[in-house]
């Protein structure tokens, strides 16, 4: 596999489901006004993906990663009530989460969030253990 980079800017659902295309975004609401602006830039590399996904407006949609991985999301913005399944998110959060099940992702204002999602095959290979941080 070749690195991709995909940017990209947007205002509708559309656009926004297109520029992460290995994510799910099943929107079930959104927040006027600003329900859809936003952007995302995603770097695939042969073994990692970096995104960085910065909303204007509210949201509410399931959240998954991307298949047989782990991603590790640092909340850098959250400028109003935010959550992630059941955590409360706060600047400077830092959440683990896997494609074992969608989570409920929302937010009532502007949030920025930076994601790097990781092979199951790659931790398997190299015995890391998620377990040991906490």
């Amino acid at each position: 596999m070749k690195t991709k980079i995909t940017s990209a800017k947007f205002d509708a659902y559309k656009e926004m489901s297109q520029s992460a295309k290995n994510w799910d975004h099943h929107c079930s609401y959104r927040l006027l006004p600003h329900a859809f602006e936003g952007e995302h830039h995603v770097i695939e590399l042969p073994h990692t993906q970096l995104s960085y996904s910065y909303r204007e407006g509210g949201f509410m949609h399931d959240a998954k990663s991307p298949p047989d991985s782990i991603s590790i999301a640092v909340i850098q913005k959250c400028s109003d009530v935010a959550c992630f399944d059941r955590f409360k998110l706060r600047e400077g959060m830092i959440l683990f989460f896997d494609d074992s099940q969608s989570f409920n992702f929302m937010s009532k204002g502007k949030i920025r969030v930076t994601i790097i999602s990781i092979p199951n095959t790659l931790i398997d290979q190299h015995k890391l253990d998620f377990r040991k941080i906490f």
